[in-house]
Formats: C-alpha cells, structure tokens, sequence
C-alpha cells in the first residue's frame, strides 16, 4: 500500500493473541491509509475481531516457537525483498517475541506498542534487564503509560506518544436499528458499559446501574463482549433478579453501533487501564460517567466533559447516573464538548501522520518520538 510523500519503507505488523479488538481496529486503520509504503501483517492464531482484515494477512498457529519461527522467516524474507528497509511493529505484549526475532533476523528496527500502564512495567523491565544491541523503541497511546514507562527504565528517546484514532464515519448511521435488536422501548435509558470489563470494574458497573435504576426505573445496562467477566455479571443478574434490566450484546455488535444506541456511556475503572472507548464514547457526543483515575483525567473533567466519581464507589457512580439523566441539558453540553476535544485529539489523519513519522524516524536512526508533538497538550 502506498501513502504519499512516504519513505521507502516496509512495515510487518505483528499482532499477537492478546492484542485488543481496539488495538487491532488502528493497526487496520494505519493499513488502509497508507502509513507507509508497504505494509504486511501476521497474526498467531488468526487478527483480533472486527475487519475486514487484507486477505495477504499471515495467521501462523503452528508450536513450537521453532516450527512457526521457519514459517514466519521464510514469509517475511520473502516480503522484504520487496522494500527496505524495514520495521518491525508489535501491537501487545504477546507480539513481542516475535517481533525481536524477526528484527534480530532482518536488521530491522521494532517498535512495541504499550498500550496501559500494567503492560508498560513488563516491557520496560524486559528492556532493561540486559543491555541490547538493537534495543526496541515503544508507542504509548496515553501520558500515564509513558510515565510509567520511563519510571519503569526505558530511556525518553526509546518512547513515542500516539494517542488513539476514532473513525468518526461509524458513529453517523441511524440507532433505531441498533435500539431495535437490542429491545430497547422508547423510555429506556442505555447506559453502555465501555470496555475493558476487569472482574471489579464490571461488577462496579452492574452494581451502580442497579442502585440508579431504582431511582429512574428505565435504566437499562448493555454489556459488551464475551468472556468470563461477562459470564459473571450474566450470574450477578440472575443471582440479583436483575435480568430484565442487563443487556449481554457478546461479539454481535461492535462499539461504534452500541454507542450510536446508547444514551450514557459508563466507565468504571478501579486503577488505569486502556482508555481507547472512552475515545469512541466522546466521538459519539455520549455523556459519559466515569472513574476519576489518572487515565481518565488525563482526557476528562469533571463538570466540563463527563461525571466523574470516586474510584471503587457503585454508590458515587449511581448518583453520577442519576444526575447525568436527569440534569439533561448540562449532560448534552458536556458530551459536546468532549466531541470537540475528540476532533481535536482523536483525528485518525493526525494518527497516520505521527505514525508514519515514527516509522522514518526508526528507519533515520533518530528517536522514535522525534517530531512527534501530542494533540490534547494544545486543548
């Protein structure tokens, strides 16, 4: 794929298991605009949901590490024949591996991507551990991530701040539809709880939703994804006899969908964690409730942008529900202040261009963050 006024470059994403559906949408995104020359991607056990992924896309499955290691060699020296130099861009921690050896193999630089904070200790300890020839460089999408980055060791040079990208076309299409398959009645209210779902995180979110619907009997909550944390609110419903005002979506609708439909979004983590829907929910112009932790307040404030509560509080939260319902017009002045900030910040044009500077700039022998300027610092 080729961007204009790009350097010669190839980019091998290497997505792992863990990479997050959020992660995965801007990996794609950077593919479709073009953020370099070429750009290929492999993923271990097949690309993380959402799509459409490029059909050239390699899924390697096979164990052990050596049998996949001659596959994934043999595919990308195939590749990087084609361009050089080249970069090597891991999107999660379970992508690391990979992405060093086949940086060590092809000479080629890599970039980590960090996504929160709990990730960035790991890979700064990893970077520090033993001295390296060819050390990686990594992205952070959130200043908090950075900042324990460089507590954790890796050096300010190594670091780039790229703050996530929203498609703003996907928030655009009617919510009937989605309000429909989701047996929304006209009163309701849906509070969409954004993920990512921790164990208490989701159990804050259904207890809160619970207390505020005994004051505004319409509230209903919509829960997002699947896995064990939402099986567990599915038996905190039921054990609760709360059933009827719980909604489980799972994989069938996609987060941009769910917040066209939704009237509030809920975001209640109890320490920092990935902020990237809280992006989406600000796009979308959706009062948003949420945990005052220092990933949240990094993007929203309280009374300007979004309700904000003590962390680790159902009661704080629930009011917080209650006033965002029922005081509606500062809520929709809020909510349109956050879409502001969110063009502002989230433009997935601005993120290409950071990105693909970050790329010249690992294949120019300079910092990775050289250059690279972070949009909410002019908000």
């Amino acid at each position: 794929m080729t961007g204009r006024n790009q350097p010669e470059l190839h980019v091998l994403h290497v997505l792992g298991p863990d990479t997050p559906p959020l992660r995965g949408d801007v990996c794609r995104a950077l593919m479709g605009a073009g953020a370099a020359t070429l750009q290929s991607a492999l993923a271990r056990g097949g690309p993380p949901p959402g799509g459409p992924w490029p059909g050239s896309m390699l899924r390697v499955s096979a164990r052990p590490w050596r049998a996949w290691g001659r596959d994934v060699r043999s595919v990308f020296r195939r590749a990087a024949q084609q361009a050089c130099p080249v970069v090597v861009h891991a999107w999660s921690p379970g992508a690391c591996g990979w992405a060093m050896t086949i940086g060590h193999d092809a000479a080629a630089p890599v970039l980590i991507d960090c996504e929160f904070p709990r990730a960035g200790e790991r890979l700064a300890r990893w970077f520090t551990s033993e001295p390296r020839a060819a050390p990686p460089s990594f992205v952070c999408p959130t200043a908090r991530a950075m900042r324990r980055m460089l507590e954790g060791g890796a050096p300010l040079s190594s670091i780039a701040l790229i703050r996530d990208s929203v498609d703003f076309a996907l928030l655009r299409e009617d919510a009937s539809r989605v309000r429909a398959a989701l047996g929304a009645a006209p009163d309701n209210v849906l509070v969409l709880a954004l993920p990512p779902l921790g164990r208490r995180a989701g159990f804050h979110a259904a207890w809160s939703a619970m207390l505020a619907q005994k004051v505004v009997a319409g509230v209903r909550l919509v829960i997002p994804g699947n896995g064990r944390e939402t099986d567990g609110l599915r038996h905190l419903a039921r054990a609760c006899r709360h059933e009827h005002m719980m909604c489980f979506t799972g994989d069938a609708l996609g987060l941009p969908q769910l917040l066209r439909a939704a009237d509030l979004a809920l975001f209640l983590p109890i320490g920092d964690t990935s902020t990237a829907a809280v992006a989406w929910a600000m796009a979308a112009e959706r009062p948003i409730v949420a945990s005052a932790v220092p990933a949240v307040t990094e993007l929203l404030a309280h009374g300007a942008s979004a309700w904000l509560c003590r962390p680790a509080d159902p009661r704080d939260a629930a009011r917080r529900i209650v006033n965002a319902i029922e005081m509606a017009e500062r809520s929709r002045q809020q909510a349109a202040l956050a879409r502001l900030q969110a063009y502002a910040v989230f433009s997935r044009q601005r993120m290409v261009e950071q990105y693909s500077a970050a790329y010249a700039n690992l294949v120019g022998g300079r910092a990775v963050g050289e250059g690279v300027t972070d949009p909410a610092l002019a908000v």
